[in-house]
């Protein structure tokens, strides 16, 4: 049977402790003790409400007399104040407990990185296992004019939730697995889910696990990734599922003397690598050998760099409408946007 034991104000430390974990509840969905960030940011507060009591305790303690009393007429009835050794939790001293809240913080927080905006039970970002595992950078793209969040999940227990702002997108790094990864409204209303119908009947990508529910659900497969640095192993999700992207061969405009009319001479349309539907995770280049070069891939919407390294070859992506037809002129403007500094001839 566990008992609680405390001395004096020693008691107060487990209501600043249930106090923080009711606070700090409002941060995260998963709010077990086993979720290292939550347990972390609970042990942290409660360490500084802890510190501010054992303070007070000191303070009283000593605390010069009243000045009003007489000292040759001390009042019988008055008790000192105990010895700050005498307030405790579990027999140990409420001045030691700071330091004991404290170190479990941090060793929570730092273990886990302690991010608190967003909400986890494992993190994505895993440490390397033997034989070294090739993780992926996976980047969720908000292509939208509305606030959205992603959850990707996966049944060996990951699970992270965070918010993508409109028209940016976030990079995160994950093992090779089996995931579910679902975009949703502000209301927490879902907008699209990857694995999406369109792909579920290919097996070399999807293939059913139980979910966080634990029911069985498509996951969406996401392979290793390659040793080579020289290539692409990226991973792109357009969140909404609603919009495409195109990859071009846009090395000839990093040569560093590129003009405007250089630029609309080039017929763009043969340029095109390929084009990928949003509806399912996008890999460009994925496990395509670059041979004695490398492979540059740029998100969609940055800006060109002046020059190319060498023997590297050069490919920006590119946000269309689903069905957009990428025509010579089409591409052109998208391209010339993206070289502001471009000199005229």
């Amino acid at each position: 049977m566990f008992v609680i034991v405390w001395r004096r104000s020693g008691i107060a430390l487990l209501i600043y402790l249930a106090i923080s974990a009711w606070i700090v509840s409002y941060w995260f969905d998963d709010t077990r003790v086993g979720n290292a960030p939550y347990t972390g940011w609970v042990l942290f507060y409660a360490a500084i409400a802890t510190a501010l009591h054992a303070l007070a305790l000191v303070a009283i303690r000593n605390a010069p007399p009243d000045a009003d009393a007489n000292p040759n007429d001390p009042d019988p009835d008055a008790e000192p104040p105990a010895p700050i050794w005498h307030h405790s939790l579990f027999f140990i001293p409420v001045v030691i407990w700071p330091l004991i809240f404290g170190g479990l913080s941090a060793y929570n927080l730092i273990g886990s990185d302690g991010g608190s905006d967003h909400e986890t039970t494992q993190p994505v970002v895993t440490a390397p296992k033997k034989p070294v595992v090739q993780e992926r950078s996976i980047n969720f793209l908000n292509s939208s004019e509305d606030t959205i969040y992603y959850v990707i999940s996966s049944p060996g227990g990951v699970y992270e939730k965070t918010k993508v702002l409109p028209y940016e997108y976030i990079t995160r790094t994950c093992e090779p697995g089996k995931y579910i990864i679902t975009a949703l409204n502000t209301a927490g209303e879902e907008i699209y889910s990857f694995p999406s119908s369109e792909v579920t009947a290919d097996k070399s990508k999807c293939v059913k696990a139980k979910n966080r529910d634990d029911k069985m659900a498509f996951h969406r497969i996401i392979g290793e990734g390659t040793k080579s640095e020289a290539d692409c192993d990226d991973i792109w999700v357009i969140m909404s599922g609603a919009r495409d992207q195109g990859l071009v061969d846009i090395t000839a405009v990093c040569s560093g003397t590129i003009t405007k009319s250089e630029v609309e001479k080039i017929d763009w349309s043969t340029k095109i690598e390929q084009t990928y539907d949003g509806r399912d995770i996008i890999e460009p280049l994925y496990e395509k050998d670059p041979g004695n070069g490398t492979y540059t891939v740029l998100p969609t919407g940055d800006d060109f760099p002046t020059k190319a390294g060498k023997k590297e070859r050069i490919f920006a992506l590119f946000s269309i409408d689903r069905g957009e037809k990428l025509t010579d002129e089409y591409l052109e403007g998208r391209i010339l946007n993206r070289l502001p500094d471009i000199p005229e001839k």
